[in-house]
């Protein structure tokens, strides 16, 4: 179907933005968009295409959202596209922190609107995104109200313990967020996203579509909806009578990149269709090979997407990094795939802000291709980065001496049970095996490492599927039968999509069975690794001058400290490489997981914004490695992972 509009953004259509005394972005006047049934999308009667590039704001440091921002714009964007983690903003069971300072939301909206961008909210609740537990909070997996009689989790369904959450949600993002800024009101938002990828589900609950839809509306929402979608003719789902919501647009992601497939979908749904995600790379796991800066393939779907007029949405422009314990995972049970740390994507804008090769050839197509009012922007400079001397810890602490086991149960809880979604967990029991005892898990362990009275045995337990690391039973020899047995327990991010989500509590879930004997009489608890509580771990550390050689038979706490001149503070990439797997932090801000023998990525990105003249401390939690590393400090390359990376 050949589609005739024109492809002219208006004065009008792209008026810049005013900031109002409240600090809500508003435009001189409400515009009306519609979505005609044979395809088109008009602004206030003229023809409209946007061009959104994705970024989301809790994968980047709130200083320097304004400067990503910035560099969408001068990619030749008109938009930008946003997924809203609920769990990141969750701070208490349905209560949500939506405006402070790292998580602002209204903040980052309002910089949208003053760099006249649109944007396009996707607030789940389910985003999946690559992020832990696909943004739903993890109390979920410890909540009996949360399970089906069949044992199935009772998200993204009409559940009422699922749809009290939901509403809780939704509320607060349209009371903290929304209200003022749709462009019912003046504001930049011009859709509002239902769900995500919900027919990649196998159960498909129209009711919970219908929920979501009115509740936007009881709240007082008044714009225009989109559901972002995998195909344009096989989600039969779609098709049936009252399930696509009135004024809903379709958005595709898996088939986005081919123009041919904007029409089937417009055939079929009868409705304006956009491009929800147009890849320019893909995410990348622990043990895959490096993810590649494709620059001819991108380049000429992106073309080919604006010589048809299509409206479409880079996912991602900008990936950003999966800091703290946020990266999520696919698959199930030994299936195991984690993230890795850096969520660079291959994207135009790289994971530290600085242009890869395919930003430049977008812009050029853009500024070719895409019409506007104005000329683009000039590209403003990226952020200082630099890089000092490599530097070796000066101080160590026993992480099991830093993990209170107060919690006692006959049999292991999981971290949800324990009540804390994240951290380095520490179980506690007697073995009564004598000699050669064979340790496995009833259900598969993430990653673990086993001591017995103190001194770690064999190589660690890991879940993920990594070459040579794979490993789910352990066999060790016990001279007596009081011996302690400890399992040290780091796990990797919640699986974010399909059937996987439903068992994937962290921490030991289900029994460890000794010889194929399930042992009793735990005791538990979990570090959540926080600034807190790193700050008395600061506090008990041995100096490292005092250490023998090849002492350390367990997982540590190193402290390594930095001291920068006023000259030195820049972005800059910590390079783990002479290390085994943990997490860093740097000033109280974890910067993630390092895993260099699994890769790609060997070095882990530091904001130059969590630095500090004067002396920096940096926090190692290493699992695997008796012997302390040296920590490096690379200037930015423009990539996390090798010295080079491949080019389509």
């Amino acid at each position: 179907m050949s589609l005739k509009r024109r492809n002219v953004l208006t004065v009008a259509a792209l008026a810049p933005f005013m900031l109002s005394t409240s600090g809500c972005a508003l435009t001189p006047a409400a515009q009306r968009l519609q979505l005609d049934p044979n395809g088109e999308w008009r602004l206030d009667g003229q023809a409209f295409q946007f061009f959104a590039g994705e970024l989301h704001p809790s994968r980047i440091p709130h200083e320097y959202w304004e400067n990503r921002i910035q560099l969408i714009k001068a990619l030749g964007c008109n938009a930008v596209s946003v997924y809203l983690m609920p769990n990141f903003h969750e701070t208490s069971a349905g209560v949500f922190d939506l405006r402070s300072p790292a998580k602002a939301i209204t903040h980052f909206v309002d910089l949208c609107a003053a760099h006249d961008l649109w944007v396009v909210m996707r607030t789940g609740p389910y985003v999946c995104g690559e992020w832990d537990f696909g943004g739903l909070p993890a109390r979920f997996l410890a909540d009996p109200a949360m399970r089906l009689p069949s044992g199935e989790l009772a998200i993204r369904k009409s559940h009422p313990a699922y749809q009290i959450f939901a509403r809780q949600w939704m509320s607060q993002v349209w009371a903290q967020v929304l209200r003022g800024r749709t462009l019912a009101d003046g504001g930049p938002v011009i859709l509002l996203s239902l769900e995500n990828e919900y027919t990649s589900w196998t159960e498909q609950d129209t009711a919970h579509i219908r929920f979501l839809h009115q509740t936007w509306i009881e709240l007082g929402y008044r714009g225009k909806f989109c559901v972002c979608e995998g195909w344009a003719d096989s989600t039969d789902f779609w098709q049936k009578p009252g399930v696509l919501p009135p004024d809903t647009a379709f958005g595709l992601t898996a088939d986005a990149q081919d123009p041919a497939n904007y029409s089937t979908a417009v055939r079929n749904y009868h409705t304006a269709v956009f491009g929800a995600e147009v890849y320019p790379g893909w995410l990348t796991h622990w043990g895959d090979a490096a993810q590649p800066i494709q620059i001819d393939s991108v380049a000429a779907t992106v073309k080919k997407l604006f010589l048809t007029k299509r409206s479409f949405m880079l996912y991602v422009a900008h990936g950003g990094t999966n800091f703290d314990f946020w990266a999520g995972a696919n698959g199930e049970g030994n299936d195991f795939q984690p993230d890795i740390t850096s969520y660079d994507y291959g994207a135009p804008i790289s994971e530290s802000g600085k242009l890869n090769g395919n930003y430049h050839r977008i812009r050029d197509i853009a500024a070719a291709h895409f019409a506007r009012p104005a000329p683009l922007p000039a590209l403003i400079a990226h952020i200082r980065d630099g890089a000092v001397a490599p530097v070796r810890p000066v101080a160590y602490a026993l992480a099991t001496q830093h993990v209170a086991t107060t919690q006692r149960a006959a049999h292991p809880m999981t971290y949800e049970q324990l009540q804390q979604p994240f951290g380095l967990g520490l179980y506690r029991t007697r073995l009564p095996a004598v000699g050669e005892v064979t340790l496995s898990f009833s259900h598969p362990q993430d990653f673990a490492v086993v001591l017995l009275d103190g001194q770690r045995v064999g190589p660690p337990i890991c879940r993920a599927k990594v070459a040579d690391w794979q490993r789910q039973t352990l066999t060790l020899h016990n001279d007596r039968a009081d011996s302690e047995l400890s399992v040290l327990t780091l796990p990797f991010g919640r699986i974010n999509f399909g059937a996987g989500m439903k068992d994937d509590a962290k921490g030991i879930n289900g029994h460890v069975l000794a010889n194929g004997v399930a042992l009793t009489n735990w005791h538990m608890g979990v570090n959540p690794c926080t600034d807190q509580t790193l700050s008395l771990i600061d506090a008990g550390l041995t100096p490292v001058s005092f250490l023998k050689p090849a002492a350390i038979n367990q997982p540590y706490f190193a402290l390594v400290v930095l001291a920068l001149a006023d000259s030195d503070v820049a972005d800059m990439f910590i390079d783990m490489s002479d290390w085994g797997t943990g997490h860093v932090w740097v000033n109280g801000h974890n910067l993630g997981r390092y895993w260099p023998a699994a890769g790609p990525q060997r070095r882990l990105y530091c904001p130059g914004v969590w630095l500090m003249p004067g002396a920096n401390r940096i926090f190692v939690l290493e699992m695997v490695q008796s012997h302390m590393g040296t920590v490096s400090f690379w200037a930015d390359h423009g990539i996390a992972y090798v010295e080079t990376q491949g080019v389509d």
